[in-house]
């Protein structure tokens, strides 16, 4: 028997939260003077502004999660899907570190370049081909019909070797 989805994300959070609990009590809190304190200091960074920051940065995380798990429930292709926003993820901070950081930050590897450009178009137009091609072969094999919430429905109850002389369209 299978576990809920409910059941796997609070398993995985749990045992993220346990290991990770562990690691600061091992490995950081003995060494909190030289890890976190000192490099603050030298930051010029509160306590408190560091709080607000790792707010964020934990506000941030848990609002990809939540993006991410809806992407896949309601969107339609749900984890095709979710690779096709990856894919413009990758486009969107590959722009913003070449508008953000070439010539300011790091060497050339920040800079926009024709070699990043072609793999860019290659990786994003195949992750579209086959989003597209998924979703037409499934509703084509099945005799389904895609619907607004991301499922699929019979078309009338009718199965594709239940009709002789019907070509289905999309």
């Amino acid at each position: 028997k299978h576990i809920s989805v409910r059941a796997n994300c609070a398993i995985q959070g749990t045992v993220a939260t346990v290991a990770l609990l562990l690691w600061q009590l091992v490995y950081t809190l003995p060494r909190f003077d030289s890890l976190i304190l000192a490099p603050m200091h030298d930051a010029g960074t509160s306590s408190i502004e560091a709080f607000w920051i790792l707010s964020g940065i934990a506000l941030a995380n848990l609002l990809h999660s939540v993006t991410f798990f809806q992407t896949l429930k309601f969107f339609p292709g749900g984890a095709t899907s979710a690779g096709v926003l990856k894919g413009l993820q990758a486009v969107m901070v590959f722009v913003a570190s070449s508008v953000l950081l070439c010539g300011r930050w790091g060497g050339l590897e920040m800079c926009w370049s024709g070699s990043k450009f072609l793999s860019l178009i290659v990786v994003v137009g195949g992750i579209f081909l086959y989003a597209t091609s998924t979703d037409l072969k499934k509703t084509k094999k099945d005799g389904f019909t895609s619907q607004s919430d991301g499922g699929y429905v019979n078309l009338r109850g009718v199965k594709p070797e239940d009709v002789t002389g019907v070509t289905m369209s999309v």
